[in-house]
């Protein structure tokens, strides 16, 4: 049982990230700028059930971003 009494159930996550080291490219130091895109999918988040009627059980988002170090 989970807070409130709730039954709980298990949890599915993933998350893949395809990532770009434009330094290494760029000025040839490697690790000192990247960019990434990705993709996370989560059902039953927080292990709730889909079947509860709570909203937002589960998450399916595109991902992007970029890294730099000093």
């Amino acid at each position: 049982m989970g807070l409130g009494g709730n039954q709980t159930t298990t949890e599915f996550h993933s998350e893949q990230r395809l990532t770009l080291d434009v330094g290494k490219i760029t000025t040839g130091k490697a690790g000192m700028f990247s960019v990434f895109g990705g993709y996370r999918f989560w059902k039953n988040k927080f292990g709730i059930a889909d079947s509860s009627g709570i909203p937002f059980t589960t998450e399916s988002t595109w991902i992007t971003g970029a890294t730099i170090a000093f």
